[in-house]
């Protein structure tokens, strides 16, 4: 897995307010989604309140890290924050409607759409 962190700002967002995309590479498993957990966790102490996963790059996903996923959403949301998830591969969102992932966590096609809706949040 592999990381690559942007600022967002606009999009209906309060002035001052920003959300962190995290733009996942290849794959997030067992062995590493501990690590995006970890980060995001450190981020959100750093001030950060919203996330989101943009997973256009990702290219397998086992259950433990959707699991990993699906437990730092209730943390940084009991804390304040929130995640969304955009741009998921079709192989992958074929996993996630499986599971009706999409009920728990808000996803969408694209990165702007998840922006105005974590404007909201």
């Amino acid at each position: 897995m592999r990381c690559e962190l942007q600022f967002l700002s606009g999009n209906g967002l309060k002035q001052g307010e920003s959300v962190l995309k995290i733009v996942v590479v290849n794959k997030l498993d067992q062995n590493n989604s501990p690590n995006l957990e970890n980060l995001i966790l450190l981020l959100h102490k750093s001030g950060i309140k919203k996330f989101l996963l943009d997973l256009n790059e990702l290219k397998y996903i086992d259950s433990s890290a959707i699991g990993k996923i699906i437990n730092v959403t209730k943390i940084i949301r009991k804390i304040g924050g929130e995640i969304s998830i955009s741009r998921v591969t079709s192989d992958i969102m074929n996993i996630f409607n499986l599971i009706k992932l999409g009920t728990f966590i808000k996803i969408f096609p694209t990165n702007e759409e998840a922006v105005n809706y974590l404007a909201l949040a």
